[in-house]
């Protein structure tokens, strides 16, 4: 890369770091540092989200005309699954 443009005047560069696909790099923070001159370095760190947890709500819903027949379980459990690809 020229180090000086054709007036004559140093140019100055940085650097950025891209995803080459999208989403790629969304768990790690970027830090760069440094110059043209010095070098450049660049820390991408691992970083969990802080939102670990999913905040989700569920709704049991039963149409069996207020339990008429009395048949509806005294309880239930919902086992929530990874899905996995």
């Amino acid at each position: 890369m020229p180090k000086y443009s054709a007036t004559g005047d140093e140019i100055q560069y940085t650097l950025e770091e891209q995803e080459v696909n999208t989403d790629e790099l969304k768990f790690y923070e970027k830090e760069i540092t440094g110059s043209m001159n010095s070098g450049f370095n660049v820390k991408n760190k691992f970083k969990v989200p802080e939102d670990k947890n999913l905040s989700k709500c569920s709704k049991k819903t039963w149409e069996d005309n207020s339990n008429v027949n009395g048949k509806r379980p005294a309880s239930i459990k919902y086992i929530l699954k990874r899905w996995r690809k």
